[in-house]
């Protein structure tokens, strides 16, 4: 049975972000040989995730990372702000949610949602800068939730919220673990590489009619 009901991820999947230019942006006296190793001790950590599950607040986040990184807190701050003006949406991704949203309005049992793993910081500024996002029928974020994937608790939430039929959604996310969770409350799901890899396994192994330009 071709799914009518596509959930994305937004980080790395509908929108774009360059952890490690990020990071060479703010701080700028760092080696370029650390930059790399700063972002996964910085985003990888226990308290990013908490920053995404709602339980600790931008200003928490800059203060361990002095603690941790020797970094300025006025440069965590800074950083933390810029990331969501600089999220951008994946062209090829952003033309699979435009197909759905075609299909869905001219009255076919598509449905599209999101489940992200996002602060409310960068929540609101996608919601500001985007207004394409209310196009969504609807979605979760983390943040609002205080729950995180790959718990099961997240991916109920928004299956019980919108009365999901497992067997009639697929999942695109760009972290394994996130997939697996899915698969293994019987949704279907694609470990999101790149739109062009989605959009093929999308048509070949879901029978997707996709009308859009195969992506690059």
């Amino acid at each position: 049975m071709t799914p009518c009901n596509l959930v994305l991820d937004f980080g790395s999947v509908l929108f774009a972000w360059d952890r490690v230019g990020l990071v060479r942006e703010a701080f700028a006296d760092l080696p370029d040989d650390r930059a790399a190793d700063v972002a996964r001790s910085l985003f990888d950590h226990q308290d990013w995730l908490d920053f995404d599950r709602g339980v600790l607040d931008a200003d928490g986040v800059a203060r361990r990372a002095v603690e941790r990184l020797g970094v300025t807190p006025t440069a965590v701050l800074w950083l933390i702000e810029r990331i969501g003006e600089t999220l951008t949406p994946i062209p090829g991704t952003l033309a699979l949610f435009e197909h759905w949203c075609a299909r869905r309005d001219a009255g076919g049992c598509e449905r599209v949602y999101y489940l992200s793993n996002m602060s409310t910081v960068h929540a609101d500024a996608l919601r500001r800068r985007f207004p394409f996002l209310q196009r969504f029928d609807g979605g979760v974020f983390s943040s609002a939730e205080h729950c995180i994937k790959p718990d099961p608790a997240i991916y109920l939430l928004l299956q019980d919220r919108y009365a999901l039929a497992p067997a009639d959604t697929v999942f695109v996310d760009d972290v394994q673990a996130n997939v697996d969770a899915a698969r293994a409350l019987g949704w279907h799901a694609i470990h999101f590489t790149s739109a062009a890899q989605t959009q093929r396994i999308l048509e070949e192994e879901y029978g997707c009619a996709l009308d859009v330009p195969r992506c690059a």
